[in-house]
């Protein structure tokens, strides 16, 4: 076999191997967000401006702080309700009162799935906060 052949071959042979061989550093993954829940992983990604609850909510989801306007002729409308580990705290303003590194994950109920579960009083919506 001629000589220009084999050094053919044998770089074919070793080619994959070099290839295997680089550097294979993957991206690290951009996280998913979903519209109803703020994970463990957005909150440690969080800026640490972010120090309470309701900081993390207005960074992360600020479309949760906003309510659905009144619901009946009455035109009355029912505060967005907070709750800690499964207890009513009450309003918005409750999130200021739970440190960022309790939290484990903050979750949106809209104001049909809050008043389902909860009852009425809940048309504008509920935040779950839930603790580490």
């Amino acid at each position: 076999m001629p000589r220009f052949l084999t050094s053919l071959l044998l770089m074919a042979a070793l080619f994959p191997i070099g290839l295997s061989a680089q550097d294979t550093a993957k991206p690290e993954p951009k996280l998913k967000r979903h519209p109803d829940r703020i994970s463990i992983q957005e909150i440690e990604a969080a800026p640490d401006a972010a120090v309470t609850a309701m900081d993390l909510v207005e960074h992360l989801r600020p479309n949760w702080l906003r309510g659905r306007g009144a619901t009946s002729a009455t035109l009355q409308t029912s505060p967005i309700q907070v709750y800690v580990s499964g207890l009513r705290k009450g309003g918005l303003n409750s999130l200021n009162d739970v440190a960022r590194s309790a939290v484990k994950e903050i979750q949106h109920l809209r104001g049909t799935d809050a008043v389902q579960r909860f009852g009425m009083g809940h048309d504008s919506g509920a935040i779950l906060v839930i603790l580490k």
